[in-house]
């Protein structure tokens, strides 16, 4: 077992905190100006105890899209951010919900482990990830959630309870009831043995190779990690973005000068938004998980450095290339709002409320320009268009699907949600306004 005390004395790199007034990209500004931010899980109690806090909502680094964690006016925003402690053992990794992705990578790597999988850019809160439904890539990589083992959590009442996975029934429920069963303070996640990745891009891969299953499956079975980015321009992926997991040295792979009909890029490395500054993106070649497994740095401005909104949704992977070619029929709605998007494969699994529970899904992501009024306005074209593959949003960007359309395809799931908030938090203390909405729930 690793030294758990010495791993968590160990200075790493902190990162400056979002301004908790407004989300990341400083699309959304926070209803309330009564922010708090605790040390400690007895202050975060007598928040929830204090009759006198009647809306509460707690956030990480704002990198979400939508009100998910928006209060009201005389509500209590809860900073995290001071929730840092992480300790590693040899099969798991404990941490505050403070911490990011960078920071927590930053420790399991120093113990000589690794995370199974990160999202695209490491910069965003490792606990507000797994509530919101955020996942990384690859044919075998189910959501960031399915490792999670075990969390502490402050429910409504102020009372302190521990859940494990292999005990609770509603283990997941409480991860994906988007912040309204309880402040999640700590969390426990799977890790493993550390290992290297060899990273590889190609550009202009043609969409025709996704016509034959066989081929489309070949494709997406290539490599560990893979990330497809389009810009709808034509039909073909402008770039390809591969990762493959080795142990030792004489087993890293060799470069292919193409993939199909793509190219291997010319260069170190390139950002996904076609024409953009590649300094803040990672180099091409082999290195150790922790430099080359996500897009971005974790010290440059991920993404198209804040300039931006998000959406996502998820497609059964078994209609990935009818879907593709849908939304590419009306591209000419979406493509002078789009910067680029993202397609990348998640792996089935049985999680409640989970956009991949029971089917391989394909994640469909829009890195929008920040015209927030247009983008809300192109959302329903682009849903009525998905609508025959019964898509899941990701809970953390921007969609429109409404209450009623979720619960149709959420099904069981989200009633027993509603009636576990019912039962636990029955003043709607920590329910706002966009739970409400997307969860059919009443404010009585």
């Amino acid at each position: 077992m690793q030294n758990s005390d010495t791993i968590e004395n160990q200075p790493i790199q902190s990162e400056d905190q979002t301004q908790i007034h407004q989300n990341w990209a400083k699309t959304i500004t926070y209803s309330t100006s009564n922010v708090v931010t605790p040390t400690n899980v007895e202050e975060i109690q007598a928040i929830l105890r204090n009759p006198e806090n009647k809306h509460i909502k707690a956030q990480g680094t704002g990198h979400t899209f939508n009100n998910i964690a928006d209060t009201t006016h005389d509500g209590v925003l809860i900073s995290l951010q001071n929730f840092k402690d992480v300790q590693v053992d040899d099969e798991t990794v404990t941490f505050g919900s403070g911490v990011t992705y960078s920071e927590l990578i930053q420790y399991v790597d120093k113990a000589g482990r690794a995370l199974p999988n990160v999202p695209s850019l490491p910069h965003i809160n490792v606990v507000g990830s797994m509530i919101t439904a955020t996942h990384g890539s690859g044919f075998k990589q189910p959501l960031m959630v399915a490792h999670v083992v075990a969390f502490d959590i402050v429910l409504p009442s102020g009372d302190l309870k521990h859940f494990k996975k292999d005990e609770e029934e509603d283990f997941f429920y409480y991860i994906h009831s988007f912040g309204s069963l309880g402040i999640i303070y700590r969390m426990t996640m799977k890790i493993e043995p550390s290992f290297q990745v060899f990273k590889a891009i190609y550009q202009d891969l043609d969409w025709s190779f996704f016509d034959d299953r066989e081929t489309q499956d070949k494709i997406f079975q290539s490599c560990d990690y893979l990330s497809f980015f389009t810009d709808w321009k034509e039909r073909k992926m402008t770039s390809v973005w591969k990762a493959t997991k080795f142990i030792k040295d004489e087993d890293c792979p060799k470069y292919e000068d193409t993939f199909f009909n793509a190219e291997h890029i010319k260069t170190e490395h390139i950002h996904p938004v076609r024409g953009r500054d590649p300094s803040p993106c990672v180099f091409v070649g082999a290195g150790s998980w922790r430099e080359k497994i996500y897009h971005f740095f974790p010290d440059a401005p991920p993404s198209s450095g804040g300039d931006e909104s998000h959406t996502e949704f998820f497609i059964p992977y078994n209609n990935f290339k009818e879907a593709l070619d849908a939304l590419y029929d009306i591209r000419e709605h979406f493509i002078h709002l789009v910067q680029v998007s993202e397609l990348r494969f998640v792996c089935a699994d049985d999680i409640p409320l989970s956009p991949a529970k029971g089917q391989n899904v394909v994640g469909f992501h829009w890195t929008w320009f920040r015209k927030h009024d247009e983008i809300i306005q192109v959302l329903p074209i682009i849903e009525e268009t998905l609508a025959k593959f019964n898509p899941l949003p990701h809970y953390g960007k921007l969609f429109g699907l409404n209450g009623d359309i979720l619960q149709e395809r959420l099904g069981d799931d989200l009633a027993k949600l509603r009636d576990l908030i019912r039962k636990h938090d029955p003043e709607q203390k920590l329910v706002n306004n966009f739970t409400r909405k997307y969860l059919n729930l009443r404010q009585d």
